[in-house]
């Protein structure tokens, strides 16, 4: 480099930057079962969790600067609804939106890219919980393609969105979940035609906007069809060869979404992050992406579904897209039902698609440094460790079998807050991202103080039932089957130190206040719920007596009590 007083000269051999994948998606799950404080309420007619369009364009904005080119986002199945053809109230609000998120993108450089089930719906149809394999999946329906009134009206919703959001440059194709259609006469091949007839509308209505035909083991489409084991009767397969059979009847620009394992017969693909299903789709993503761009579709490498956590997912991330980089992928989603905080795996995400070889803590340094103004390791170190809620799949899925290390999150929090409290966060940070620096803090810092209350909870109440459970009355009992009205029990059989020690504890579980604990968790991250009452509304007990009871929560829940079967407030 020479540098004189009124100019520099840099001097180099080549130079070049480009991206290692070309198709870079963020998609935004905002189902209407996934909805919490983090994610754009755009499907419920309430003001709750909604994001104005400063707060759209904040966003977009934030993918543009992380180098992102595509923005999915699901049109949920509430907007598949008849009553979306008279349009009005949430409609309306889905339709104006999308075109004012589209138009921005698109000055950004961004396509907006809309993704359905081809033929899930609401309130038309037959409903999901009616069949054994969906029996806890309330509010969804499928319109049969064996049924002409019901084929008839997907057709037509389909035609209805793909006029009134021409904004869209991208329309993306799902087999279900939620959707297919399980009957006799459906098959794979079932999804493949009629997603042709799809693509027809989506043509004739805007001809520059391209379909992206997405496999995903063909979920929910054939009478074999069965969770876990996908591929009966070599039911995935068959959908493949199917495809293979059509291919030339997509248009030149469609784009494919095919996930490396996929549940076909091949020998899997293995690479952690990946490692979803069984089932190496190689040869297919090899024979499509001579004619076709071909991406991935792993929603598990981000975040997937289910509780609210700050994720940690660089080294998956990276591991992932060094195991599609030996492929002919163009690219890939990074899944998030949780856009306006995890911005973290967004990052990374991001970062991977340009360079696959990037190490994790170059990512770390950059994020760290780009957002709070110093990358200092003690700070990088922090993230980790808010890896903690398991996921859980469908958010209101029955709880999982999860055992927390008290000790060790109480330990982590302790220390992450102390960390977070100390920095001296810029107002205007090198990065543009959509919260400010300190805004972000503080939503880790609420997470910090939440797992600290809930660990001490937690040992409380571990501490509680061993004193109980000693009592002959209650050695028969598990332990966690003992709840507070147990140990008020055992109170008057006990005596001395002991005696002492569990009125001590109990006085300061009293003092936690559970219910309220729940109350306040409710009202933060799912107050959507009860401001807009839906048959999803009724399995919130379930979701936050769910998360609560790992921590001891269900010690309170006891009979007689008010939060036996409703977190506190309801």
């Amino acid at each position: 480099m020479m540098i004189q007083e009124d100019e520099a000269t840099v001097s180099f051999d080549s130079l070049r930057d480009e991206p290692y994948f070309t198709w870079r998606a963020v998609y935004i799950n905002d189902s209407a079962h996934q909805m919490n404080n983090y994610n754009p309420n755009l499907i419920y007619d309430v003001d709750t969790f909604r994001w104005p369009p400063a707060q759209w364009e904040r966003f977009i904005d934030q993918l543009a600067f992380f180098r992102y080119n595509v923005l999915q986002i699901w049109i949920t199945p509430n907007m598949f609804s008849p009553e979306a053809l008279n349009g009005g109230g949430a409609f309306d609000y889905f339709r104006d939106t999308m075109r004012h998120v589209g138009r921005y993108a698109q000055q950004r450089g961004i396509t907006l890219d809309l993704i359905n089930g081809v033929n899930v719906a609401i309130q038309a149809g037959t409903r999901l919980d009616t069949l054994q394999l969906f029996r806890d999946l309330p509010v969804y329906t499928y319109l049969s393609p064996n049924r002409a009134e019901e084929k008839a009206l997907s057709m037509r919703l389909w035609d209805y969105w793909t006029k009134a959001i021409p904004e869209v440059g991208i329309w993306s194709l799902f087999p279900g979940d939620p959707g297919g259609c399980m009957e006799e006469g459906c098959t794979p091949g079932t999804y493949v035609d009629l997603s042709l007839e799809v693509t027809r509308i989506i043509k004739r209505n805007n001809p520059k906007a391209k379909v992206d035909f997405t496999t995903w083991h063909f979920f929910g489409w054939g009478p074999d069809f069965t969770y876990y084991e996908y591929n009966k009767n070599h039911r995935v397969d068959r959908g493949y060869e199917y495809l293979m059979s059509k291919l030339d009847q997509f248009p030149a620009d469609t784009i494919f979404g095919i996930e490396l394992n996929d549940f076909t017969s091949e020998p899997g693909i293995r690479g952690s992050g990946i490692e979803f299903g069984e089932g190496s789709t190689a040869k297919y993503i090899s024979e499509i992406s001579k004619k076709h761009l071909v991406h991935t579709w792993s929603y598990l490498v981000t975040e997937g579904e289910g509780w609210i956590n700050h994720h940690y997912k660089v080294p998956q991330i990276l591991a992932a897209r060094d195991i599609e980089a030996r492929f002919p992928i163009s690219g890939g989603i990074t899944y998030t039902m949780t856009p306006s905080f995890n911005l973290l795996n967004q990052f990374a995400s991001a970062e991977a698609y340009w360079n696959p070889q990037l190490p994790v803590s170059s990512i770390m340094q950059a994020y760290t440094e780009g957002i709070f103004g110093t990358s200092e390791e003690r700070l990088r170190k922090v993230f980790p460790l808010f890896q903690v809620a398991p996921m859980v799949g469908y958010t209101f899925a029955e709880t999982p079998n999860w055992k927390p290390n008290y000790g060790e999150i109480l330990k982590n929090m302790e220390q992450s807050k102390s960390i977070l409290e100390s920095l001296h966060v810029p107002e205007h940070p090198r990065f543009e991202i959509m919260p400010t620096p300190a805004g972000y803090v503080n939503e880790l810092l609420y997470f910090c103080n939440l797992y600290k209350q809930l660990c001490r909870l937690g040992s409380d109440v571990a501490q509680c039932r061993e004193f109980v459970h000693a009592q002959p009355a209650f050695q028969s009992r598990k332990l966690q089957d003992i709840h507070i009205s147990d140990a008020q029990a055992a109170l008057s059989e006990m005596q001395g130190e002991p005696r002492r020690k569990l009125q001590e504890l109990l006085d300061e579980i009293q003092k936690m206040d559970v219910l309220r604990m729940k109350s306040e968790y409710r009202a933060k991250h799912y107050q959507v719920f009860l401001d807009h009452p839906t048959e999803f509304t009724q399995l919130l007990p379930t979701l936050v007596n769910g998360f609560f009871a790992a921590f001891g929560g269900d010690f309170v829940d006891s009979a007689g009590s008010r939060a036996s079967h409703e977190p506190a407030g309801q």
